[in-house]
């Protein structure tokens, strides 16, 4: 199981709205995690889903788990 962090952060104030862990059985490009996470916070009401250019979407990170487990 590949993890990766993605913020999404509104551009106009630098404010980091969100940050998602996902969870894929593979790994994928960049754009797929970033996908992922923008039609989260669409459907939590984070983000204004017409004005997707007004937020930087970034990949941060890789967590790896450790024996099928994040950390305890």
């Amino acid at each position: 199981m590949i993890i990766k962090n993605v913020k999404i952060i509104e551009k106009s104030t630098g404010i980091l709205l969100v940050e998602y862990p996902i969870s894929e059985l593979a790994e994928l490009p960049s754009e797929e995690y970033r996908n992922e996470a923008w039609d989260l916070a669409m459907e939590e009401g984070l983000v204004n889903a017409l004005k997707r250019d007004d937020y930087d979407i970034e990949v941060i990170v890789d967590i790896a788990p450790v024996n099928g487990k994040l950390y305890d």
